[in-house]
C-alpha cells in the first residue's frame, strides 16, 4: 500500500528534475522504468486505449536520457566556464 504514494512522489521529483534539466539522462532512465512498470503490471492486464501514453511516454524519455538534456541542461559540467 506504500509503493503508490512513494512511486507517485518519485515520478513527481523526477518530472521536476528533468524540466530544470538536472541529471537528464539519469532522470529519463528512471522514469523510463517507470513507465516500463506501467506498462507490465496494469497495461497488460487491463489494456485498452490508455495503453497509448505510456509506451510513447517511455520512448521519449530513452531519448532524452540517450541524447541528454542539450544546452539548456543546468547540470552540465561546463556551465561554470561561460
Amino acid at each position: 500500500e506504500l509503493f503508490v504514494p512513494v512511486l507517485g512522489a518519485v515520478e513527481v521529483v523526477a518530472g521536476a528534475l528533468l524540466l530544470l534539466g538536472v541529471a537528464t539522462r539519469y532522470v529519463a532512465l528512471l522514469l523510463a522504468a517507470t513507465m516500463v512498470g506501467a506498462i507490465l503490471t496494469a497495461g497488460l492486464i487491463d489494456g485498452g486505449a490508455h495503453l497509448v501514453t505510456p509506451p510513447i511516454l517511455a520512448l521519449l524519455c530513452l531519448l532524452i536520457a540517450g541524447l541528454g538534456g542539450g544546452a539548456w541542461q543546468l547540470g552540465r559540467r561546463d556551465a561554470r566556464t561561460r
